[in-house]
């Protein structure tokens, strides 16, 4: 097989150019015109087609070896880590992962090893045609919030939902896990954000009861707030001066649902590799390494982006904030009762409140209770119910009317029973 020679089209036009030179019908000078080099080059390109005919027409590296190919043992290396720890990572995200393994590999040279074994397919994402919306141009102007119900543990037994807060003008990225898409979760992140950036403009959420009544949803914010049935992340937005702008599709808000798909890819496979399990560890996981490094990889947020967060020190104490709010009557004992349970106020909040008067009863993010009376924190102390003395309410003897007295003189129902009312008694003969 060595008579035989491999030629591209440029190598093809060499040689017909070069048989010319050779044979008279053409000077150097002319194919170096029609070859487009240089007339030093068309010369050394003629003296090697005369010592060696057409295999000197090409190139010489040829056939062999690129000088920056990877050796065959540590490709080999590299296939086998992808598939015993990355089996299910993409290209990208398995070449980061193999640098720190201190195997490091481009991104790009890795998807066509992983194409050329059948270890990685490329999965096509096709969408129905959305108009575009705008993003906002600075950092905090809008917030989109939503949950991810997923099993993040891979336990195949029990779902946990992870909650993502996303800036849409800088992709920052904020999430938590819990047992459910649940209101603590919600004023947990969000109270979360405001600690670590500020008071965002306004929020982007969807329908969902835990961020927007039935009530309003049907008849809109004022008629809710007027019959007092507004959810309680609502009722906290409203306090911080934050508008709650409602997603009528989930497409509406798709950069926290894109970013889904990310949680979904990389931080599941990363709890998988740290062995993670629960939520409490999931959390702390999430708070001191993942989220930094997914801001740090994919947000935009950098120092010419304005940043309209607000500071939340104006606002006071987010503690008495981000809480559920009830109203109570204290009894004549005064005691109060909230959640099943029975509070005893002590004597040294007499001269704050009353019997009969209103409470606010708040209940804290940690499950914490205090009892507020306008701007007076009152002290407390949980008492059994049966330690509850029952307190001893006289009530003074109402006389009753008889059932006719309602109707008028003349009807005839009062004349019958006053008939019936007046009659005697006839007498019991003697035996």
């Amino acid at each position: 097989m060595e008579d035989k020679l491999i030629m591209g089209a440029r190598e093809l036009k060499r040689k017909t150019v070069m048989e010319s030179v050779k044979a008279g019908y053409m000077t150097l000078l002319e194919a170096a015109k029609r070859l487009s080099v240089s007339y030093r080059q068309t010369l050394r390109i003629y003296k090697r087609f005369l010592a060696e005919g057409d295999k000197g027409l090409i190139h010489k590296s040829c056939g062999k070896p690129s000088s920056h190919k990877y050796p065959t043992e540590y490709k080999s290396k590299i296939l086998e880590r992808y598939k015993e720890r990355y089996w299910d990572f993409g290209p990208t995200f398995a070449s980061e992962k193999l640098s720190e393994d201190e195997l490091p590999i481009h991104a790009e040279t890795l998807r066509l090893w992983l194409k050329a074994n059948g270890l990685w397919t490329r999965k096509r994402k096709r969408s129905p045609y959305r108009r575009k919306r705008e993003a906002r141009q600075r950092f905090g102007e809008l917030v989109q919030i939503d949950g991810s119900d997923h099993d993040w543990f891979e336990t195949g037994e029990s779902r946990a939902c992870l909650l993502d807060m996303v800036d849409d003008a800088t992709k920052e990225t904020f999430a938590l896990i819990d047992t459910g898409e649940t209101t603590h979760v919600a004023l947990m992140a969000l109270k979360c954000w405001i600690e670590k950036y500020g008071i965002p403009l306004s929020v982007y959420v969807d329908k969902k009861s835990v961020f927007i009544s039935p009530t309003h949803q049907k008849y809109g914010l004022e008629e809710a707030k007027s019959r007092d049935q507004l959810s309680e992340f609502v009722k906290v937005c409203r306090k911080l001066d934050i508008e709650v702008i409602i997603a009528h599709s989930a497409p509406a808000k798709g950069r926290v649902e894109r970013k889904h798909a990310l949680y979904q890819d990389r931080f599941i496979k990363e709890l998988r590799l740290k062995g993670i399990k629960s939520i409490e560890r999931g959390n702390a996981f999430l708070k001191k390494e993942f989220l930094e490094k997914i801001n740090k990889k994919f947000s935009t947020h950098n120092k010419e982006i304005e940043d309209v967060h607000r500071d939340p020190s104006s606002y006071g104490d987010l503690d008495q904030i981000f809480c559920w709010e009830e109203t109570r009557t204290v009894i004549r004992d005064y005691t109060i009762r909230f959640d099943n349970h029975y509070y005893q106020l002590k004597e040294s909040t007499s001269s704050h409140v009353k019997p009969g008067q209103k409470v606010i009863v708040r209940k804290h993010l940690n499950n914490a209770v205090s009892i507020w009376r306008n701007t007076v924190r009152l002290d407390y102390e949980i008492i059994e119910s049966s330690m509850r003395k029952p307190v001893e309410v006289k009530i003074p003897p109402q006389t009753l009317k008889p059932r006719f007295a309602k109707h008028g003189l003349n009807s005839p129902w009062r004349k019958d029973m006053t008939r019936f009312w007046r009659r005697k008694k006839k007498p019991v003969p003697a035996a």
